[in-house]
């Protein structure tokens, strides 16, 4: 029997790998939002068309909670582009693809699935109260001041005689 040497990743761990892939597709740039995925027909050239105009090459298209089937099946044909549902949405394709496609749908999602976590940033209080000044310390007079703590040296070692000397 063949063991597995696998590991599991604790649910935290992978929530906060799936939010940094995200932010840093949003801060490059390469984060687009679309207000739907849908075609009329499974077409590949319409698709590719349309995906030429908004100068998509290689991308990850995440669809909302199902993916339209003529979308899915106009996708499909093309190389370097996927198309998945919500709960598709992993690290590993995020990174895969140089950019990330996003419907409202999704989005909404994506923000209710950390919205769980109490990890966005509308659960954080709007403006935090300012922490209370402390009273300045009053410094010590030089006479009053402690002497600084001095090292003690340790005595040197005795250098070993090197082989044919004679101590």
């Amino acid at each position: 029997m063949v063991r597995s040497h696998e590991f599991g990743l604790n649910k935290k761990v992978r929530a906060l790998a799936l939010r940094h892939a995200l932010s840093s597709k949003a801060k490059s740039g390469d984060l687009v939002l679309l207000e739907a995925a849908t075609l009329d027909s499974p077409k590949t050239a319409t698709l590719r068309a349309n995906f030429a105009t908004l100068g998509l090459k290689n991308v990850l298209v995440i669809a909302g909670p199902e993916v339209d089937g003529a979308f899915g099946l106009a996708a499909r044909n093309i190389p370097n582009v996927d198309v998945l549902p919500n709960a598709g949405l992993n690290v590993y394709d995020i990174l895969r693809r140089e950019t990330l496609v996003l419907t409202k749908a999704a989005l909404d999602g994506v923000v209710a699935r950390f919205a769980k976590d109490g990890a966005t940033a509308e659960a954080e209080p709007a403006e935090a109260p300012a922490p209370k000044a402390k009273p300045a310390a009053k410094a010590k007079p030089a006479a009053e001041a402690k002497p600084a703590a001095t090292a003690k040296a340790k005595p040197a070692a005795k250098a070993k005689p090197a082989k044919g000397e004679d101590a």
